[in-house]
């Protein structure tokens, strides 16, 4: 008795826990994790409740250890404390614990009478004084209170030894009228034992005289209910936890002792919940444990009848007229005639005793202590929903069907003559035959009662079993599913019986017990103890080292925050490592909290339900978690919730419409999780909402409800990187406060409605990478307060609106990858702090209007891949901000502007694939911070400047395709970070620079088809990063230089077509990542080297034609058989060998790599064998899902195509983007991904 540990295990509800739809909390402001547990005891010191948090539906098991007292031998009747305990058996040392308090009432009157039962009659050992026995107590009581004025005055008179105003004080005390509890019977009451013995306790409840509780009374149980309840989780915990049920910990030292003469069986300071049972002859009111356990248990029982979903139990005892169990700790009866399976012997009823089955409460009688089950019931709702597929065996065939017994079960229902197939039947049993097995479909019936069955639903096509009735059967499942996609979707399958009147109100203590207002709890601490209990940290200590349980209160604790009145009212640690793998539903208790703030604290697990119940809650904040599970919806009874953040976790499930009940909220951030379903109409009645944030969730699906037009406070609405389709409603014009509009990376359609120009506060409009059409709406032109504009990656048609430059706060415009036509409107160029001007890949025409120098603020202007013409303005030389300018892909002509030296601040111009002429401006190269000049396919003349060396930034020098003529100036050698330098297809002549060597970081260097003469420098082998070198169609001259091995990283090595003579050096053995080799068309003799047959990874091309090689081909080239030319195609080779090395985790080069062969031939060989496909995928893939491992496989296939050994048959790339394209996931296995909000840069 003196340690009972209650626990409950939430009923099992057919994937529901009864606390979700309909919770349960009795006393929600205490701190107690379920309410059997409370209504046993609160423990004192020496004797305890155990405060684990359970996790629903599972219950971690842990072996209890003996329990230590706190302060050895203590004195009786001195514990008036309620302690702290923690959730690993061991009670801390508590210095001030917290109290609970009797208010503003005297001590009642101890009265001494003659026991009301013979369990009092032993003769009770003496009892200390009254005065000593209460003493301990005074402080539940509220004290006098006395001015100081007063209080010195009695100090003197006891100095003085005069006691004429103690006299007076009693006088005043005595004429003081006190207010008792009027104990009725039938009232829940809480209550402190003051004092008692072996045989009864001495409760005080607020009346006027003590209360009586005899010991039977105290344990809530009777004999036979304690063997089913009593749980040893050493020996049969596994077992003993049956979803739904009630149960106590075990434990020897609690059970094994007797009752002592002279000592209560429950500690003094415990906290006893009772029904009033009435008074004793002597007027003390007579109270039962036991009595308001067996209330709770009848009222749980009445709300999961209520819920009307199926439960599970565990069958225990069994009679004549059928079986037994236990609900909740009362004894239920199943009738055999409601059992599913046929009952022929008693033998038949035994065979079940330790079955779990499926039941559903059927009548209930709490007067007659009956209550009825029915697995038959449980058994329909389960498996008789239309389009369950079932097995079953014909019984009996009539002219107009068959009978069908279902499974083993004692139900049958109809196959009908028109439910068999699609086609004609002449004759029933021409197709059925008695105890013939079928598989059948349920479908509705125009009879209630009655169970209709069909065939005919599961054919893939009409008459198919007449003529083949095993393919039918194997199609079965597959056919059920399309039959129930087919049904309509319906959100109230069924209505709930109506609740008893008589429900008690367990949600609220001030109602539920009679004599709540004579007690206080300090409870909040507790409550919080709860977080670092469920904190998965091996020191809280140093987490939160100022959460001590000795404190008086939690509100010097570090984030809390508390009232005037002590009562926690903001729990706040956000970015700290709590490491919470469950949310403890104690938390709830926190009755007066206002603020809940657990963000970025690494908190797992689900959100508790119970978290409805903070009804003062009005921030909650778990964003950056890891949370998962769906949002519950009990979150909709929160009413004075301003702020919702669950944002960035793992949630799932569709968004509860019952958030549309929190009438306070302002800020609801579900963005970045796994939400799915649509945006509940419903949350259009949420007016007092400024932000709504629910981007960011891909399997959000559905339009974007026209209601949202009443939100008229919202002032953000993200939406990005979802699933939702349709039209922007036109009732967003009545958004007059919105000011950021995000709904880009969906799959929203239609046009931009016009009704977005009455947003007067829109300041972010992000609709890019959508699906949107028609033009871009002139009353966008209202918007004076707009800032950014994201129209690009869209099909939208029509010209740029003059009407755009009224808006003068624009920073960015980008409209790009559209279908825009038309000439750009030289009223851009009004827009005096627009900063990035994004108009590529469109079908714009004309010039480049001057006036956009006026945009002095600008620093982007992309204006490629259009059908721009004309001559680049002088003026853009006064953009003293501008960093980049992209101009490639049109038809301008003329010069390069000089003007552009006086960009100070530009790093990346591309004016390639134009018409420029002229020569390359000198003034290009003092920009000191320029590193991509890109000036690609023009017909620029002259040479290259040399002071070139000025430009120490440049990366990226690109000049191929042009007419520039001379030398190569030297001075590009003092470029120390230039990475890629083209000047291929030019009129560069005589020597290639020696001083190119010192371009240490240099990575391409491509020449090809200038007018080149001379050696190739060996000094060229000092750039050891380079990959890639093609001096090809040109005239060098002498050998390869032997320093060429040093390219330890060079990728293609291209020497075609020039006057190289010579042999080909033995250190081409060390470029071991060679993928292309093109020596042909020059003079080149000797032998080939056998060395060149160990570049394994010369995968793309060897071409060593038109040459005066002599002597044998070593016999591991004609094994790879690379003797073909470079085609358009050897990258796409290169591209499906780098697909082989992801999937596959294998280098090419590897020496490891199988038998020492190149990775294709290795992949070749794997799969010529009788090995499955799957052995050839690296094994940290093989054990992904199935979906996954099904896709890499196609990808493998693709990219065997791209390696094919003869080049015509070769894919494009084109072609290989296409088939990669069609490797698509189901939604269920995409991952989260997040789209940047302004595009990256182009790479050139």
């Amino acid at each position: 008795m003196r340690q009972l540990r209650f626990f409950l295990q939430e009923p099992k509800l057919q994937g529901k826990s009864l606390d979700k739809p309909m919770p349960i909390h009795l006393c929600n402001s205490l701190s107690f994790f379920n309410f059997p547990s409370q209504l046993l005891q609160s423990r004192l010191p020496q004797t305890r409740i155990s405060e684990q948090p359970i996790s629903n539906p599972s219950f971690p098991i842990t072996k209890p250890s003996k329990i230590q007292s706190v302060f050895p031998n203590p004195p009786l009747l001195k514990r008036t404390h309620v302690p702290f305990s923690s959730t690993d058996d061991r009670i801390d040392e508590i210095s001030k614990p917290h109290e609970l308090e009797l208010l503003g009432k005297p001590s009642p009157i101890l009265v001494e009478t003659s026991p009301p039962a013979a369990e009092e009659e032993v003769q009770e050992p003496p009892k200390p004084e009254i005065d000593e026995a209460l003493a301990p107590f005074l402080k539940f009581f509220k004290p006098t209170e006395f001015s100081e004025a007063e209080e010195e005055e009695v100090e003197a008179a006891m100095e003085e030894g005069g006691l004429g105003l103690i006299e007076e004080e009693k006088e005043l005390k005595e004429e003081v009228k006190v207010e008792y509890y009027e104990p009725k019977p039938g009232d829940f009451v809480v209550g402190v034992v003051v004092s008692g013995n072996e045989n009864r306790l001495d409760v005080n409840v607020g009346a006027d005289f003590l209360g009586t509780m005899l010991t039977k009374e105290v344990l809530p149980l009777y004999d036979e209910e304690m063997s089913y309840l009593l749980c040893d989780l050493g020996k049969d915990a596994e077992e003993f936890l049956v979803p739904g049920k009630i149960g106590i910990v075990k434990e020897e030292e609690a059970l094994s002792g007797e009752r002592v003469q002279g000592r209560p069986v429950v500690e003094t300071g415990t906290v006893i919940f009772a029904e009033v049972l009435g008074r004793t002859l002597s007027g003390r009111p007579l109270l039962s444990t036991r009595r308001l356990f067996r209330r709770v248990a009848w009222h749980r029982v009445r709300q999961i009848k209520q819920l009307n979903e199926p439960i599970e139990v565990r069958i225990s005892e069994w009679n004549t007229g059928g079986l037994l169990t236990r609900i909740e700790g009362l004894r239920a009866f199943l009738p055999k005639a409601e059992l599913m399976g046929r009952v022929n012997t008693f033998t038949d009823l035994k065979e079940n005793v330790g079955r779990r089955l499926s039941v559903m409460i059927s009548r209930i009688d709490e007067a007659k202590n009956d209550l009825i089950i029915s697995e038959r019931e449980a058994w329909e709702m389960l498996h008789l929903q239309e389009g369950t597929l079932l097995e079953g065996i014909v019984c009996k065939i009539f002219p107009f069907g068959a009978q069908v017994r279902i499974g083993e079960t004692n139900r049958s229902g109809l196959l009908h003559i028109s439910n068999i197939t699609r086609s004609r039947v002449s004759s029933v049993g021409d197709l059925l035959a008695v105890d013939e097995k079928v598989k059948v479909l349920v479908v509705k019936s125009i009879f209630p009662d009655k169970i209709s069955l069909s065939i005919a639903d599961l054919e893939s096509e009409p008459g198919l079993f007449l003529s083949n009735k095993e393919k039918v059967f194997s199609e079965a499942e597959e056919m059920a599913k399309r039959y129930r996609r087919k049904l309509p979707v319906v959100f109230a399958t069924r209505k709930l019986d109506p609740f008893p009147a008589e429900t008690l109100p367990f949600d609220d203590e001030s109602r539920l017990y009679s004599n709540w207002k004579w007690f206080k709890f300090e409870r909040d601490g507790q409550a919080l103890l709860s977080l670092i209990a469920a904190a998965n940290i091996a020191s809280p200590s140093s987490i939160l080292p100022t959460w001590n349980p000795s404190h008086p209160t939690p509100c010097s604790w570090q984030g809390i925050t508390c009232s005037p009145q002590n009562r926690v009212i903001s729990l706040s640690l956000p970015n700290i490592f709590l490491n919470i793998t469950s949310l403890p539903p104690q938390l709830s208790s926190l009755s007066s909290l206002q603020l809940l703030n657990l963000s970025s604290s690494n908190v797992s697990g689900t959100i508790p339900p119970s978290f409805g119940l903070l009804s003062s809650l009005r921030l909650l904040d778990l964003s950056s978690n890891t949370l998962r599970g769906p949002i519950p919806p009990q979150l909709g009874a929160l009413s004075a919730l301003e702020f919702l953040f669950l944002n960035s976790n793992h949630l799932s499930g569709q968004i509860p419409a019952q958030l549309a009940n929190l009438s306070s909220l302002q800020v609801l951030c579900l963005q970045d999780n796994l939400l799915n379903g649509s945006i509940p109409s419903q949350f259009g009645s949420l007016v007092s909402l400024q932000q709504l944030r629910i981007g960011g969730n891909p399997f959000l699906t559905g339009r974007i409800p026209n209601q949202f037009g009443l939100l008229i406070n919202l002032t953000t609405f993200g939406a990005a990187a979802t699933g939702l389709s349709g039209p922007i409603p036109p009732t967003f014009g009545n958004l007059i406060n919105l000011q950021t509009l995000a709904l880009y990376d969906t799959e929203i359609s239609g046009s931009i409605p016009p009704e977005l120009g009455l947003c007067s506060e829109l300041r972010s409009l992000y609709l890019h990478l959508n699906k949107i059409t028609g033009l871009i709406p002139p009353e966008l032109g209202r918007l004076q307060k707009l800032t950014s504009l994201f129209l690009w990656g869209n099909s939208i048609e029509g010209g740029i609106p003059i009407e755009l430059s009224n808006c003068s706060l624009m920073v960015v415009l980008d409209i790009s990858t559209n279908r825009i036509s038309g000439e750009i409107p030289s009223e851009l160029g009004r827009l005096a702090v627009l900063e990035q001007l994004h108009l590529s890949d469109n079908l714009l025409t004309g010039p480049i209007p001057w006036q956009l120098s006026n945009c002095t603020s600008l620093t982007t202007v992309q204006l490629d891949k259009n059908l721009l013409s004309g001559s680049i303005p002088w003026q853009i030389g006064d953009l003293k901000f501008l960093q980049s300018f992209f101009l490639w892909g049109n038809s301008i002509s003329g010069t390069i502007p000089a003007s552009f030296g006086n960009c100070t601040e530009l790093y990346a111009l591309d004016l390639s694939k134009n018409k420029l002429t002229g020569s390359i401006p000198e003034e290009l190269f003092s920009l000191k911070k320029l590193s991509k000049l890109l000036l690609l396919g023009n017909a620029l003349s002259g040479a290259l400047p040399s002071n070139v060396s000025i430009c120490q930034s440049l990366v990226r020098l690109r000049l191929g395709e042009n007419q520039l003529s001379g030398q190569i100036p030297k001075e590009i050698g003092q470029l120390q970070n230039l990475v890629f330098l083209d000047l291929y297809t030019n009129h560069f002549s005589e020597t290639l620079p020696v001083e190119l060597a010192n371009i240490t970081v240099l990575e391409l260097l491509d020449v090809h088809n200038n007018h080149i003469t001379g050696e190739i420098p060996p000094q060229l082998g000092e750039l050891i990063n380079l990959e890639q070198l093609d001096l090809s169609h040109n005239s060098f001259s002498g050998e390869i230089p032997l320093s060429f091995g040093n390219f330890s990283y060079l990728d293609k090595l291209i020497l075609n077509n020039n006057l190289l003579t010579g042999s080909i050096p033995e250190s081409i053995k060390n470029l071991q990542k060679l993928t292309l080799l093109d020596l042909s068309s020059n003079s080149m003799s000797g032998p080939l080297p056998p060395e060149i047959g160990y570049i394994t990874s010369l995968t793309i091309s060897l071409d060593l034609s038109s040459n005066g090689f002599t002597g044998e081909i070593p016999e591991s080239m004609t094994e790879y058989g690379y003797t073909m030319n470079i085609t358009e195609k050897s990258d796409v080779y290169s591209y499906g060998v780098v697909l082989l090395q992801i999937l596959t985790g294998r280098s090419a080069v590897e020496p490891q790599v199988g038998d020492g062969l190149h990775i294709v031939e290795w992949v070749k060989k794997k799969m010529g064998s009788f090995e499955p496909a799957i052995n050839v995928l690296d094994s940290k893939l093989q054990g992904l899902p199935d979906q996954m491992v099904q896709e890499m496989l196609q990808t493998l296939g693709i990219s065997m195509f791209c390696v094919n050994s003869s080049p015509a048959e070769r894919p494009t790339m084109k072609e290989v983007v296409a088939l990669l394209m069609e490797v698509k996931s189901s939604p269920e296995e995409w991952g989260k991904t997040s789209q940047p909000l302004i595009k990256p840069g182009r790479q050139s």
